[in-house]
């Protein structure tokens, strides 16, 4: 399987050809962009980075295939602090109500509060409240914390990330199949169990629903993964894989393992193509999904004044 993901990614370096003299903005790893997880640093100063229609296809057990769009923009608004909304869009199998639309938006903040030294690794915090739409399969706004370090071992960059938030889960009617549940974090869509064990595990967190009507149940969830990644300086280019696992506390589930690999590609001064590929190879619905973007990068000193002694 890990011989299969690294060939892909092989194969996507080398469709893409040669581009040199570029900036490292490549280097900058985002959850998502490619993979889940990311590295702890941060943006420079007053960028104002774009993630142009970044397009995600999963094909979940049984032949089911959901699309997603997630419009991102981050701006590294203080020193190595970056502030992010993103606005997913999803695409479902039919039978499911919604089958599409907005599932939410997400207001972020990352900081990086320690940088690599010889003695320590980088160090960086980040969170954000996601507030369902429309589209979601669930009614309820989330949030997820989460650690970031990030240690250079020659050529080599080895990232670790620990996670803890919420999630929710749709409450199947009588008269409809049971459905999919979303994930919390939009990057993995459908990390819910099968159709028959669905419907049991809702049910089973009925006694956690809120008092609200307008609010799914729900419970805590925790993510532990661990990245490496190589830069290639002369092709502007950044080859990534991870691996995470993700647990839904109080739904009756196994544990959820995912391995993906990705790259990051200078195309432009400050545009990177950005791809990957990866698979969900344990829980109640095995996956494969396969993500392309394009980030750009601009400057926008002017959006917050400069603050003087």
């Amino acid at each position: 399987m890990m011989r299969r993901v690294a060939g892909l990614v092989v194969l996507l370096s080398a469709a893409l050809g040669d581009v040199g003299g570029a900036q490292p903005e490549y280097r900058n790893i985002d959850g998502g962009r490619p993979v889940r997880i990311e590295d702890a640093e941060a943006s420079a100063r007053h960028s104002l980075d774009f993630q142009l229609a970044p397009l995600r296809l999963d094909r979940i057990t049984g032949g089911i295939y959901r699309w997603q769009v997630e419009p991102r923009v981050s701006y590294a608004a203080f020193a190595r602090t970056e502030l992010e909304l993103r606005a997913p869009f999803a695409y479902r199998e039919p039978n499911v109500e919604p089958r599409g639309g907005l599932v939410g938006v997400g207001v972020g903040v990352f900081h990086n509060f320690l940088v690599e030294t010889e003695r320590m690794p980088a160090l960086a915090a980040e969170g954000e409240l996601l507030f369902s739409g429309g589209g979601s399969l669930t009614r309820g706004d989330t949030y997820t914390l989460r650690g970031i370090a990030t240690r250079t071992l020659g050529r080599y960059r080895v990232h670790a990330n620990a996670a803890y938030g919420t999630y929710r889960v749709p409450i199947p009617s009588p008269d409809a199949p049971p459905q999919i549940p979303d994930a919390p974090c939009a990057i993995n869509p459908g990390g819910g169990s099968s159709r028959g064990r669905v419907a049991a595990a809702c049910l089973a967190t009925s006694e956690l629903a809120m008092s609200s009507s307008d609010v799914d149940p729900g419970g805590s969830r925790w993510l532990f993964g661990a990245a490496v990644d190589r830069t290639l300086p002369l092709r502007s280019l950044l080859l990534v894989a991870d691996i995470f696992a993700e647990d839904y506390r109080g739904l009756d589930r196994p544990i959820d393992w995912t391995v993906e690999a990705g790259l990051r590609r200078q195309i432009a001064l400050r545009t990177v193509l950005e791809a990957s590929v990866g698979t969900r190879f344990t829980g109640p619905s095995p996956a494969w999904f396969v993500s392309l973007g394009v980030a750009t990068s601009r400057a926008a000193r002017m959006l917050i004044p400069e603050t003087r002694p």
